[in-house]
């Protein structure tokens, strides 16, 4: 099991503002309540919780500047806001200014990424978890197919509009199936580029399954205490 005082540098690790007192007492008192409850196993029950907090200590995430932080969270309502906007104002100037300004957005998110990612990369920001970088760049690319098949569907959407004012004729049809023809192979690769996507965030390739450098540095994985009774007389130490 991790013992208490290695708990505490694996959470301040990452954390340097973190509470000791808050982390010893916690332990102690997660120890106490469990007692001498045994696992299936005959593991001491106590060194379930334990584990599972030794694996948070490991799941940290990437800081943001407060302004960064600030637009990944609006980003996903206003985007919204402005997709729904021009879908039901369709046909009237707001309408109209909302559909530039998503796709105004768009183009922006399709060069933004990239260069997003290439900073991080450059500082070495994902050097732990590079698949995070894959993931973006596949958001950018899906972004980009999606505004390539606006261009190609721009043919079945001037065809439909004729079918409905004028009636059915063989160049309409024409027109709109060469649309089709044109935007299928986008809309296949956006199907196929979610599935890489997909697939990417269960194996995570080339992530580090490790805790933070500072603790494997100091706590290697061959210190960890097994034996309950020596965990026992580290919590109860004064």
């Amino acid at each position: 099991m991790i013992r208490q005082f290695e708990l505490v540098e694996l959470v301040k690790a990452y954390d340097q503002g973190a509470d000791e007192a808050a982390l010893n007492g916690a332990y102690v008192f997660a120890m106490k309540a469990h007692g001498a409850q045994k696992r299936a196993s005959g593991d001491p029950y106590f060194s379930h919780p334990l584990e599972v907090a030794g694996i948070l200590t490991e799941t940290y995430g990437i800081e943001h500047p407060w302004w960064q932080m600030a637009g990944i969270v609006l980003l996903g309502p206003v985007w919204l806001f402005l997709v729904l906007a021009a879908w039901l104002r369709d046909g009237t100037g707001f309408g109209r200014t909302m559909e530039k300004l998503d796709v105004w957005l768009r183009m922006l998110l399709v060069l933004g990424i990239p260069a997003s990612v290439a900073y991080a990369s450059a500082t070495e920001r994902l050097q732990d978890t590079p698949w995070i970088a894959g993931k973006l760049m596949i958001l950018a690319a899906i972004i980009l197919f999606g505004l390539i098949m606006r261009l190609r569907f721009q043919g079945f959407f001037a065809g439909a509009a004729s079918l409905v004012a004028d009636g059915p004729s063989a160049d309409v049809d024409r027109r709109m199936s060469a649309s089709l023809r044109r935007a299928r192979p986008f809309w296949l690769a956006i199907w196929l580029l979610l599935l890489a996507a997909a697939l990417m965030g269960v194996v995570k390739p080339g992530d580090v399954e490790s805790v933070p450098a500072a603790a494997v540095a100091k706590y290697p994985s061959d210190s960890r205490v097994t034996d309950p009774s020596v965990a026992t007389r580290i919590v109860l130490a004064p």
